[in-house]
């Protein structure tokens, strides 16, 4: 069975952290290249303040996002660095006993 150290375990999680968090940002702003809006129901009277700030008001609608144009290019470029990131790690060296 294959054994790995603590530091090598930690250079895998960390690797994997990073692919996975990048593939999310991408696939978000690849999805941000097809819609204009995003409405999100009200789930509490109150809401979240960061919800508040981040949406307007559409009345007896929900919150309603509007990103801007330039945020689906962001958000894809982001996520494809930070997965050439975690590509360029160094790689953990498996030990067999």
């Amino acid at each position: 069975m294959p054994t790995v150290d603590r530091q090598e375990f930690s250079t895998v999680l960390t690797r994997a952290l990073f692919l996975g968090t990048g593939v999310y940002v991408a696939c978000v702003g690849a999805i941000l290249f097809f819609v204009q809006t995003v409405t999100l129901h009200p789930c509490s009277p109150s809401g979240s303040t960061i919800v508040r700030w981040l949406t307007t008001d559409a009345t007896g609608q929900g919150r309603v996002i509007n990103p801007p144009d330039w945020l689906p290019y962001m958000l894809v470029g982001m996520g494809g660095v930070t997965v050439l990131y975690a590509i360029a790690l160094p790689r953990a060296a498996w030990k067999h006993e």
